[in-house]
């Protein structure tokens, strides 16, 4: 059975040792990893067409050990298979400065939203931002539907609500 891909974003960012790079993201469904259904994976591919599984499969192993020269590979996992949603907008983060902003965006693609590079996040939905979970941060505002998020940021020392 073959797998089944999906192209999931064009030109979202990602950080690497050699700088930020604009990628393309693809979901697969139908992968296998030692007879186990990974379930539907997010897979990134640079402008040079390296492909990145990124630690997303990683967060799938309770525990793993990686061991590269030695070719060695040993985990524990009790909950393995699990479906990444799609990505309906694609929004830079970064922490600096003990604030969670708004970073590396093309404006106009956030412009649309009412944000701008540098737009520090304080609350998302009601709930305070924390910095220690910009993971889940960066999942709520990618998969949130439409209509249904309301942002409080700090914009040129000024308070904005903006809801999309």
């Amino acid at each position: 059975m073959g797998a089944k891909v999906t192209e999931a974003g064009k030109n979202s960012l990602s950080a690497t040792a050699k700088g930020i790079h604009k990628q393309s993201s693809y979901l697969i469904d139908g992968l296998y990893f030692q007879d186990r259904s990974v379930g539907r994976l997010l897979v990134k591919s640079s402008n040079s067409e390296i492909n990145n599984l990124g630690m997303n499969f990683f967060s799938r192993f309770d525990d793993y050990l990686f061991i590269p020269s030695k070719m060695l590979f040993c985990y524990n996992a009790d909950v393995f298979t699990h479906d990444e949603e799609k990505s309906l907008r694609s929004i830079g983060l970064r922490y600096f400065g003990g604030y969670v902003e708004l970073f590396q965006n093309d404006p106009a693609e956030i412009s649309i939203f009412g944000l701008k590079n540098g737009d520090r996040l304080l609350a998302v939905n009601g709930q305070i931002v924390e910095p220690t979970k910009i993971g889940d941060l960066r999942k709520i505002l990618s998969t949130t539907p439409a209509g249904q998020l309301k942002l409080q940021i700090e914009r040129d020392s000024k308070v904005v609500e903006v809801s999309f």
